[in-house]
C-alpha cells in the first residue's frame, strides 16, 4: 500500500501507535520511551530494575496515561515471555518494537572469561531475538510495524578492549537485517541503530574510569562533533525509524556517533584555529 505523506502529523508521529521499549527505565530506552509517548504512543517499558523502572512509569503516564512498566530480566527466556504475554495482553496490536536492552563488560580479549561473553549473549543476543520471535505476531496482528534494535558503532568497528561486546552487537545487526528481508512481506520494517561508545551507559564507565576531563578528550577524539552524545541523540533516530518518516528504509544501520566515521585520522581536541593535521 502506497502511503500517502502528506498526511503524516509531525507534530504526533506515533498517534494511535503502541510501543514496547525493553531497558526502558533509564538511559536511551527511557528517553526513547518519553519521545514516543510525547508522539501519542502508549509506551510499554520492560527492565530488571524496579525502582528506575516504575519511576520511569509514572513520567510516562503523565504524558500518556495508557503507558506502563512491567518487570523483565532480559537474560532469561521465561521472563521475556512473561513480559511479553502481559504486553500483548494489554496491548493486542502492537506498531513498535524497540529491543534496547544490553549490557557491556569491556576487558581484553585474553584477560576475560567466556562467562562474561555468555552474559552479554543473553541479554544482548538471546534477549532480542528472544523479545522479537514474542512480539512479531502482535505486530502482525496490526498488518505491519517497525522493529527498532539497538546495537554499536563497535559492530562495524573495531576496537581494542570490548571485541565480546563487539561479537554480540555485531549479531545484533545481522540479525536486523535478517528480519528486515523475512518480514518485509508483512510490511514489518526492522533496522537498527548504532550509538557511538561516548552515550548513555558506556559513556558513564568511561567517565567513572578516567575522570570527566580525560573523558571529554577522548570523546573529542572520537568524533568530530566535540561534545558526549546524549540519550536522547539516539532516541530521535528511533523516532524516525518507528515511524512513517521512515517508511521506505529496512535493513538499515544508522549510526549515531557525532559523525566518527567522517574522521581519517586522530583529531586533536585543541579549537578548530589552532588545530593543523599535517
Amino acid at each position: 500500500m502506497l502511503l500517502d505523506y502528506g498526511k503524516i502529523n509531525y507534530a504526533k508521529l506515533l498517534d494511535g501507535y503502541n510501543a514496547l521499549v525493553t531497558g526502558g527505565a533509564s538511559g536511551i530506552g527511557k528517553a526513547t520511551a518519553l519521545l514516543y509517548a510525547r508522539h501519542g504512543a502508549a509506551v510499554a517499558i520492560a527492565d530488571i530494575d524496579t525502582a528506575g523502572g516504575k519511576a520511569a512509569e509514572a513520567e510516562l503516564k503523565a504524558i500518556s496515561p495508557g503507558s506502563f512498566f512491567i518487570e523483565a530480566d532480559m537474560g532469561d527466556a521465561a521472563s521475556i515471555d512473561a513480559m511479553a504475554a502481559k504486553v500483548i495482553e494489554r496491548f493486542p496490536s502492537i506498531q513498535v518494537l524497540v529491543n534496547n536492552a544490553g549490557i557491556c563488560e569491556e576487558g581484553w580479549l585474553l584477560e576475560m572469561g567466556i562467562d562474561a561473553l555468555e552474559r552479554m549473549f543473553k541479554v544482548n543476543v538471546m534477549g532480542t531475538i528472544r523479545c522479537t520471535q514474542q512480539i512479531l505476531p502482535a505486530i502482525m496482528a496490526d498488518g505491519g510495524g517497525n522493529i527498532v534494535n539497538i546495537s554499536s558503532d563497535y559492530a562495524l568497528r573495531g576496537c581494542p578492549g570490548v571485541s565480546m561486546y563487539a561479537a554480540t552487537k555485531g549479531a545484533v545487526l545481522s540479525f536486523t537485517r535478517s528480519v528486515a528481508y523475512e518480514f518485509s512481506r508483512y510490511d514489518i520494517r526492522a533496522n537498527c541503530i548504532l550509538p557511538g561508545m561516548s552515550i548513555a551507559s558506556r559513556g558513564d564507565a568511561h567517565i567513572e574510569k578516567y575522570g570527566e576531563e580525560a573523558a571529554a578528550l577522548d570523546f573529542s577524539y572520537f568524533q568530530p562533533i566535540k561534545r558526549r552524545g546524549l540519550p536522547e541523540d539516539v532516541a530521535n533516530a528511533a523516532l524516525y525509524l518507528g515511524s512513517q518518516l521512515s517508511r521506505f528504509l529496512n535493513g538499515e544501520a544508522l549510526e549515531v556517533n557525532g559523525g566518527g566515521y567522517a574522521r581519517a585520522h586522530k583529531q586533536s581536541s585543541r579549537p578548530d584555529e589552532s588545530f593543523k593535521p599535517f
